[in-house]
């Protein structure tokens, strides 16, 4: 009998001491992970011990001597003052009016010719722009504002005047004038994007995917004029512009150390996807450190994998999938913040691919300017580039009115070329419809 019931009060000693020595194990854990991680944020992010990334906007910067003449950013601001002087609607007018001058097949307005004259100052002070050796662009790197790219409204703006520009050269047969005016579209994405975090790549991208949509609407529209092809072929083939993804990615890791390591960025607010509200300075320092390491790892896997853009965009998401995957609570916000990068690597390495699919879309308008129809399929033009994230052949489908062409994109998943889930691209697309062309997805 009493062995019984010494049976029973063992067996509830046990499981009484369970959820103790479950709590008690938590404990420790929370303890080593955030108190003993917490405890090198003095060496390494005071005193820069062990850390091989930027971690202060001092760290980060480039200190260059640059004469007056050679700076970008002093022209630059200089035509964007002038620029944003104008009322909104009047800067619309004047690009929307330019395109017009280009695009339209019932003889010109006058009011489109005279836009077309009124941007002239404003092309000849971005080519200004554009010929300079360097840029020093300054942001706000404290995480206080959404938008840290300078005058980013205008510049998606310069980019699309620059477009219609070009296209209204193309149409009054000045197709050297036209691909200038790309030329200095890319080289103003270049200095633009030059000291950037990852913001900077995804400015830069969309300033040359607006470049490459418009060389391929010149292309389409203007293409049975002697140069216009081998103009297109040289602009798709010389790039001396693209993304410089590492320094952007040291951007990036200086950027979100720096803010986290601040302190008060923990007020309840949103960084980089992520919200900021567990105001406690041992977790604070704790994940500083670990977005630290994650940091450190990653530009070191990247620069194992330049000049390969898909190779880098891999390597992050391989070295994101080891981080996340050691669970602990100091690696809770690092990892939402690099997961919410992902997007934006993503960007990075899709626009390597549209300029890869740039060359088949040229063969298949040079196709329809010689046949008057665009062909059925790639082997009828006897196109054989594969796309480089699978290695296979793009995808080319003929439409009612135009074609689409793709690549699988990052997932490598092939989804028809069409739009996925909650109305994303997941596939790298360039689109003509007839009248229009569109490069779209990562």
């Amino acid at each position: 009998m009493w062995s019984n019931k010494r049976g029973v009060v063992i067996g509830i000693y046990v499981l009484t001491s369970i959820p103790i020595l479950a709590v008690a194990g938590f404990g420790y854990w929370l303890y080593t992970d955030l108190y003993q991680t917490s405890a090198q944020f003095e060496s390494k992010i005071e005193q820069g011990q062990g850390i091989d990334i930027p971690v202060t906007p001092s760290d980060f910067a480039r200190f260059v001597e640059l004469k007056k003449s050679d700076n970008a950013t002093v022209p630059f601001l200089a035509v964007a003052k002038d620029w944003e002087a104008l009322p909104e609607p009047d800067r619309n007018l004047i690009v929307a009016q330019v395109r017009l001058f280009a695009t339209s097949v019932e003889g010109n307005d006058p009011k489109q010719a005279q836009a077309f004259v009124k941007a002239q100052p404003f092309l000849a002070k971005l080519r200004n722009v554009a010929a300079c050796k360097d840029s020093h662009f300054e942001r706000d790197w404290t995480g206080n504002t959404e938008l840290i790219e300078p005058h980013y409204h205008t510049t998606i703006q310069f980019g699309r005047l620059l477009c219609a520009a070009a296209l209204a050269e193309a149409r009054i047969n000045n197709i050297d004038n036209a691909f200038q005016h790309l030329e200095t579209l890319r080289k103003l994405a270049a200095h633009i994007s030059r000291d950037a975090g990852l913001d900077g790549t995804v400015t830069h991208v969309n300033l040359e995917t607006q470049a490459l949509t418009a060389a391929q609407e010149i292309l389409y529209r203007f293409g049975r004029r002697s140069n216009a092809y081998p103009k297109y072929e040289s602009f798709i083939a010389n790039r001396k512009t693209q993304p410089n993804i590492i320094r952007n990615l040291e951007g990036e890791a200086m950027r979100t150390t720096y803010v986290l390591s601040q302190a008060n960025s923990f007020k309840d607010r949103m960084f980089s996807g992520t919200k900021l509200s567990i105001k406690n300075e041992t977790f604070q320092r704790a994940a500083t450190i670990r977005m630290s390491e994650f940091w450190t790892n990653t530009l070191a896997e990247a620069e194992a994998s330049y000049p390969d853009t898909i190779a880098i965009r891999d390597a992050y998401v391989e070295t994101l999938s080891s981080f996340s995957s050691q669970r602990s609570p100091s690696r809770v916000i690092p990892s939402a913040i690099a997961e919410w990068n992902v997007d934006r690597i993503n960007i990075a390495a899709a626009l390597e691919v549209r300029y890869a699919l740039a060359k088949p879309v040229g063969e298949v308008i040079a196709h329809f300017h010689l046949t008057g129809n665009f062909p059925k399929s790639l082997s009828e033009i006897n196109f054989q580039d594969s796309d480089p994230y699978t290695r296979d052949v793009f995808t080319y489908l003929r439409t009612e009115k135009g074609f689409r062409i793709y690549s699988t994109g990052a997932d490598r998943i092939d989804d028809g070329g069409d739009f996925a889930d909650q109305n994303q691209v997941t596939d790298i697309v360039t689109t003509f419809d007839g009248e229009l062309f569109k490069i779209e997805g990562v």
